[in-house]
């Protein structure tokens, strides 16, 4: 099952994430799909381009807030770096 996006304007994505998928890449989820992995395959990952490395923007692909992986749910997603620090 896919994310879902549900919401888009020019700072935020409100992303419906399904049950059985982890949201942010790390050394544990090597070979399943996360949903930062989806927002960079979809071209939805807003923290590309510009953004410097070190900011928890660009770590974090703009990701809000996280959730557990069996958990279904609404995913904010940061379109800019302002709208980031702000949620």
């Amino acid at each position: 099952m896919e994310p879902k996006v549900l919401f888009e304007d020019g700072e935020i994505l409100v992303v419906d994430k399904p049950s059985g998928m982890t949201v942010n890449r790390s050394d544990t989820t090597k070979g399943e799909r996360t949903v930062q992995e989806w927002l960079e395959d979809e071209g939805l990952n807003p923290s590309r381009g510009s953004t410097p490395k070190e900011t928890d923007f660009y770590r974090r692909a703009g990701i809000v807030h996280r959730l557990d992986k069996e958990t279904s749910g609404l995913l904010l997603v940061a379109k800019t770096p302002l709208a980031f620090e702000n949620l």
